[in-house]
């Protein structure tokens, strides 16, 4: 049974470098990760994992069907490594992740990957292409209308087919 901190300390150094997507899970009463390097396609929004890549996400799902997926730079760990980030800032971010169930890593894998609606609606979950989950709070019909209701910047998202608001 491996403590959060411990899990942290070992995955430090990937997680530093801020390319490493972390799965992270809960094992027993104790905690799990793996670092993966999957290549991800902007265009449809999915990852290919390597064949050894796919059968540890299949470990880790039958011990944990909760488990997270989850990168420094895109999913809010804590502090850069430029900013300090420490075993400690770095165990709160993963369990502050994992809380949330945002980023699952039943939904990272591409065999796994289901098309958006064609209309999405007011309290509705999408998938981002940079990997977040969010939750429809407002539709607007223009950028003008989003800017009227103090929406300043596109933060999660700008494409050709929609703009996502933070």
């Amino acid at each position: 049974m491996a403590s959060i901190r411990a899990i942290a300390q070992e995955i430090l150094p990937d997680a530093r470098a801020e390319i490493a997507w972390i799965a992270f899970y809960k094992k027993g009463r104790g905690w799990g990760a793996q670092c993966f390097f999957p290549d991800f396609d902007d265009q449809s929004g999915t990852f290919t994992f390597d064949t050894d890549d796919t059968e540890w996400i299949e470990e880790i799902l039958s011990i944990d069907a909760n488990a997270i997926f989850v990168n420094p730079y895109y999913s809010n760990l804590g502090p850069s490594a430029e900013e300090g980030m420490t075993r400690e800032t770095l165990a709160n971010g993963l369990r502050w992740q994992y809380d949330l169930q945002s980023s699952l890593l039943r939904e990272a894998r591409e065999d796994r990957a289901q098309p958006e609606p064609e209309t999405v609606k007011v309290g509705d979950y999408i998938n981002t292409p940079r990997f977040c989950t969010v939750k429809i709070a407002e539709i607007f019909a223009s950028e003008a209308e989003a800017h009227s209701h103090g929406y300043s910047i596109s933060s999660y998202y700008r494409g050709d087919d929609c703009t996502i608001w933070g």
